[in-house]
């Protein structure tokens, strides 16, 4: 709670120095966001221990998301990439309306034509599996 008369810089400088003392890098992290609600980004910039606040799982989690999210997305392009190249090596030049459906196709569907890849007489045995 802010004291009578006491500037915002002294009051949040007070909070970040008690949510330090709790070794809570959690706690930190949300007395800055706080911080930045009331007060906004300007006073925070110059006493915001950026250690502590990178430190707090909060801060960490849409990083950590982000990160497998594209190493999903990568394999799954990879898996595109290397479909289309085993196909047009077994069947040669794809028509663009194929090559745009394994794109735009599901990792399940994608596995199961890598699963068929050998076992496909022409192309169109590969529009089975993209709808």
């Amino acid at each position: 709670m802010q004291h009578k008369n006491e500037p915002p810089i002294d009051h949040i400088k007070e909070c970040l120095e008690v949510a330090e003392k709790t070794d809570d890098p959690d706690y930190y992290f949300l007395t800055v966001e706080c911080g930045r609600k009331l007060f906004g980004v300007e006073i925070l910039e110059k006493i915001v221990k950026e250690a502590i606040y990178m430190a707090s799982a909060l801060y960490k989690h849409p990083y950590e998301a982000g990160k497998i999210e594209g190493k999903i997305e990568g394999k799954i392009e990879g898996k595109t990439e290397l479909i289309v190249k085993l196909l047009a090596k077994r069947f040669g030049l794809l028509p663009p309306d194929i090559r745009q459906k394994i794109s735009k196709a599901e990792q399940y569907q994608l596995d199961l034509i890598a699963e068929g890849i050998f076992d496909f007489k022409t192309v169109d045995d590969v529009l089975k599996y993209l709808h």
